[in-house]
């Protein structure tokens, strides 16, 4: 005998709701009131994304009228004034995933120069071509930061974000770094010093991983250039526990079989950027991983002496 899939339970109705997409979710919960309250509910409103851009100022305040608990905002080419800053505020708490595109921060920063936001809740943030470390007083909660600023990035600002930054164990980079040697500027309180460069050194990247090696478990810096002897330093960081890595794409074969005799703990590698001695690194990888689970590596034939070493995915 058919039934009405509205008389299942609550708990029955978010599973088959979380087969949909986030667009379609936000279309189902408009079919009738049990399935609006039912779709309101942190597991269904995770993966919905609210984007603003151009007017703004006209967004948030229409926005602020709704009563959905949605977690994940995106701002895509926008200047981020007064009414931004308040919106922000105002749902800080409710915030898990964030993404800043093409933004930047007013001129007027007068008017909200005292408030710097705290985001407890906040697990995701993603910044892309956008200087926005002002904004930040703490972000105790974050576990995954990407950076994807090829220009306008500097010591400075990213020193700010690392002192915000407490808990982080996905670090995703897509970066342009100076290799000049460090520069300091004296403020007016000349016992404080401050990094004072337009553009990131590895120093600033180095220092970001130091504080949070604890937590720290994935690093991306396949599209960063690193010289050798500064990515090997990252490895020899005390304390320090990779389980994945991604290595930058113009790094010599030799040198990742020296990053990981450092980083024993890694069990995902992926190496098909390399074109050359794939057998050779791959058995001096697999020597020095005990704990290896999967290593992926450019579709190419490689010496079955080195299969035994363990069981991998080739692409």
């Amino acid at each position: 005998m058919a039934s009405d899939i509205s008389s299942l339970p609550p708990e029955v109705l978010i599973r088959i709701f979380q087969f949909l997409k986030g667009g379609d979710r936000l279309k189902a919960s408009q079919v009738c009131k049990k399935w609006l309250q039912t779709i309101d509910c942190p597991e269904l409103l995770c993966e919905v994304k609210v984007q603003f851009s151009e007017k703004v100022d006209e967004a948030v305040k229409l926005f602020s009228r709704m009563t959905r608990q949605f977690q994940w905002f995106s701002f895509y080419k926008i200047v981020i004034g007064v009414s931004v800053i308040e919106f922000l505020e105002k749902y800080s708490t409710q915030l898990v995933t964030l993404f800043f595109i093409d933004c930047v921060v007013g001129d007027d920063k007068s008017k909200f120069k005292s408030k710097k936001l705290r985001f407890d809740n906040l697990t995701t943030l993603h910044v892309q071509s956008s200087n926005i470390h002002s904004l930040f007083a703490s972000l105790p909660e974050v576990t995954e930061l990407k950076l994807q600023i090829t220009f306008n990035l500097s010591d400075y600002a990213l020193s700010e974000l690392t002192k915000c930054l407490f808990k982080l164990e996905r670090l995703l980079l897509y970066i342009n770094l100076s290799f000049e040697e460090v520069r300091f500027y004296i403020d007016e309180q000349p016992t404080e010093r401050h990094l004072s460069f337009k553009t990131s050194t590895f120093s600033g990247i180095k220092l970001l991983i130091e504080k949070n090696r604890d937590t720290l478990r994935h690093v991306d810096f396949e599209f960063v250039r690193f010289s050798e002897q500064a990515l090997l330093s990252i490895s020899e960081i005390e304390g320090l526990k990779l389980r994945s890595m991604l290595f930058p794409r113009n790094l010599h074969s030799s040198y990742i079989h020296k990053f990981c005799e450092m980083q024993s703990s890694l069990i995902h590698l992926d190496l098909s950027f390399l074109l050359h001695d794939t057998d050779l690194t791959v058995c001096a990888v697999c020597s020095c991983l005990p704990n290896l689970q999967e290593l992926i590596i450019r579709r190419t034939p490689i010496d079955q002496a080195f299969i035994k070493y363990s069981s991998w995915r080739i692409l």
